[in-house]
């Protein structure tokens, strides 16, 4: 859980700066950067109780 969450949270910050870096407006996008952020958390936190890591 607390990897989804830190995956989450760091794609969720790309996008902020990638919004107020890189795009015509200068201004970060923080509805973007939720969605963006809930979505990969939802999809790693998915993809950890499908494939756990392996013991040992």
């Amino acid at each position: 859980m607390k990897q989804a969450f830190a995956t989450g949270a760091g794609c969720a910050t790309g996008t902020v700066l990638y919004g107020y870096l890189f795009t015509a407006e200068h201004a970060p996008d923080w509805q973007r950067a939720l969605f963006v952020g809930v979505c990969v958390f939802a999809l790693a936190l998915l993809a950890s109780r499908i494939w756990p890591k392996k013991a040992g």
